[in-house]
């Protein structure tokens, strides 16, 4: 798997600048005190890498005035990946990564996905052999970032010490939810994880696009059962097609009647008889356009009860959300996991509520949200209220138009009917059978009109078969990744069984090696969190060997099985938070002389001499208040 190693860093600006030694394969050490550039350096590395800093951005609380106030700034960082080296560029307060090969090949890529459809995450993770998967979380999906694996990758000094875990840098509750860090502990570790859950991407898409093609297909039904709800059944395709060549054939025989009952006519008449035909013809097809208009009126009147029905239920929706967002600031005790009345733990099937009652689960998921997502929510269903007010008058304005057309022609069709009426009455009836003639008309007319009709459910009818065809393709396609994800899920966590074995029996030496009063330590095997002693209470302290013995472990593992996708690759930054004895914490950094000459690499920050006397050689910055890391231009 791929192998990452950063050889040097340079930070260039116009006030300040740095240019770090070259870094090997194996422990490299920068020491110095607080102050002095330690984390500064893990952070320009860190962002260089795709990574988020928020004291690099100007308009933060907390921001590095160095860097925030310099000009023309950037990081470069010379890295190798499987041997090939790169150089990455980055300009700070810029969401965008050139890299270039060793051919002088040069690429720019987005840090932040948006409308672009591959970004300088995609790019590394490639080049690390890691698979950009597709996440699904309830109604919310996003594609694996590298910042989601940095987060078993980077040891920073995380304010909370009983996280493993880094933060996100966008901490939500779906960016730091107990499923994604499982999936990201998986995706390093698991070998057959990756096809598994490349599968289920693949049947999360496919259900997401079943669910579209059966929402379709009963929208069809639905107006299939407005439409031909008078009807006594609904013919298909090919009766219907059979059934408009017979009235096509039976209009053709009643034009040919026609034909030889106006050859009777007196020639005087012909004249007379021209203007009748002309506006027998006029009011046909006024007649055809009232049928056609008729039925769009009736199909806008379908829509708007359908919107209006919709809004009904936004309204509802928002009226709830207030209702929850009340609850929720008031109590704040809502999680999937707990009930709101003791805060026991509860067991809940999918698509049931705690009551027992089915319920749709992006529905139960509205009770988990913070308040903000609340607002976020609420505000969108209020803008939805408003859009579909728009749309309500839209359709309302069409109502109207529809009608004003049906109106003015129903008037012209009275008028030609009158004018009809008016020229038959003057002419010559001699040798004529005009009852006939109008007979034959009106039956032709009639014709037409279940012509038009039947074409018209023809079409609908190939469009519904259209949509049933898709749906019906689309759901064997479903079963049939929804059989291959269950085998490979079985797969899967029969593999991580083996590999939590494996990780508990690394960790346990690690952790009993450096925690006095540790018997046992080991992971969850559903959370994989660190379960010590059983559970026991430990001092803030001891939250040290166990977070940094964690990410030890990970870099074990790797190293002993080149399947493992980490990629062997360390950032620790500056241990010896939470009151770490100096003594416990060179015996806990003592632990990676086990790792040997293999090949990884890890950049360690920590304070003037704390580290074992045997890394002394592994030094490769001291800083200090003299001489500290971002040295100003002259």
């Amino acid at each position: 798997m791929g192998n990452l190693l950063v050889n040097t860093v340079s930070y260039i600006g116009d006030k300040y600048f740095y240019n770090s030694p070259e870094f090997t394969q194996g422990i490299n050490i920068i020491e110095g005190e607080n102050g002095n550039g330690k984390s500064t350096l893990m952070n320009l590395i860190y962002y260089c890498l795709g990574g988020d800093v928020k004291s690099f951005n100007s308009t933060h609380s907390e921001k590095h005035l160095i860097i925030t106030d310099d000009t023309n700034n950037y990081v470069e960082l010379n890295i190798s990946i499987d041997n090939e080296k790169y150089i990455l560029r980055r300009s700070i307060g810029h969401n965008y990564i050139s890299t270039s090969n060793s051919f002088g090949d040069i690429e720019t890529y987005s840090i932040n996905r948006n409308e672009n459809p591959i970004i300088f995450s995609d790019w590394i993770l490639e080049k690390l052999s890691i698979s950009v998967l597709d996440i699904y979380q309830g109604t919310n999906s996003f594609k694996l970032n590298i910042k989601d694996i940095f987060r078993l990758i980077f040891h920073d000094q995380n304010p909370d010490p009983k996280k493993v875990f880094k933060s996100p840098d966008a901490e939500s509750f779906i960016s730091d939810s107990e499923y994604v860090r499982k999936l990201i502990f998986r995706m390093l570790l698991g070998k057959k994880f990756e096809e598994y859950y490349n599968s289920l991407g693949k049947l999360k898409k496919a259900e997401n696009d079943k669910k579209v093609a059966q929402s379709l297909l009963n929208e069809f039904e639905l107006i299939s059962s407005q439409l031909y709800s008078d009807e006594n059944e609904v013919l298909n395709i090919d009766h219907l097609k059979v059934e408009i060549s017979e009235l096509n054939d039976q209009l053709s025989r009643l034009i040919e009647s026609r034909e030889l009952l106006r050859i009777q006519r007196p020639i005087e008449a012909n004249s007379a008889w021209k203007d009748i035909d002309s506006i027998k013809s006029s009011l046909l097809q006024i007649e055809l356009n009232l049928q056609s208009k008729k039925d769009d009126l009736n199909k806008h009147y379908q829509d708007l009860n359908k919107y209006e029905k919709y809004k009904i239920g936004l309204i509802k929706e928002v009226t709830q959300l207030n209702k929850i967002i009340h609850a929720h600031k008031t109590l704040e005790i809502f999680s999937q996991n707990s009930c709101p009345f003791c805060h026991g733990e509860l067991k809940r099937e999918e698509n049931n509520c705690y009551c027992g009652n089915d319920i749709k689960e992006e529905t139960f998921e509205k009770f988990f949200f913070s308040s903000d997502e609340y607002w976020d929510l609420l505000k969108a269903r209020k803008k939805s209220v408003e859009t579909v007010d728009l749309v309500i008058d839209s359709t309302k304005k069409e109502i109207e138009r529809y009608e004003l057309i049906i109106n003015a022609d129903t008037e012209k069709s009275d008028f030609f009917r009158f004018e009809l009426k008016n020229k038959l009455s003057h002419i010559d009836r001699a040798n004529i059978d005009i009852d006939k003639l109008n007979e034959v008309d009106d039956k032709s007319l009639e014709v037409k009109n279940s012509i038009q009709n039947l074409e018209k459910k023809l079409d609908f009818e190939e469009k519904f078969l259209g949509y049933k065809s898709s749906f019906e393709k689309l759901d064997n396609l479903y079963k049939g990744f929804s059989r291959d994800t269950k085998i490979l899920e079985l797969t899967s966590n029969k593999e991580m069984e083996s590999i939590v074995s494996d990780f508990n029996k690394i960790y346990d030496t690690f952790m009993t090696a450096t925690l006095k009063n540790c018997r046992s330590a080991k992971i969850d095997s559903d959370s994989y969190d660190p379960v010590i002693d059983g559970g026991v209470y430990r001092e803030a302290s001891s939250r040290v060997s166990i977070r940094l013995n964690y990410f030890l472990t990970i870099l074990k593992m790797s190293l002993d099985n080149q399947e493992v996708k980490h990629p062997k690759y360390l950032m620790i930054d500056t241990p010896q938070t939470a009151g770490l004895d100096p003594d416990e914490l060179k015996k806990l950094l003592s632990q990676m002389i086990v790792f040997g000459e293999k090949n990884f690499q890890v950049i360690l920050t920590t304070g003037h001499g704390l580290y074992p006397d045997e890394f002394k050689s592994n030094v490769k910055i001291t800083l200090t208040d003299e001489d500290k890391l971002l040295k100003p231009r002259v």
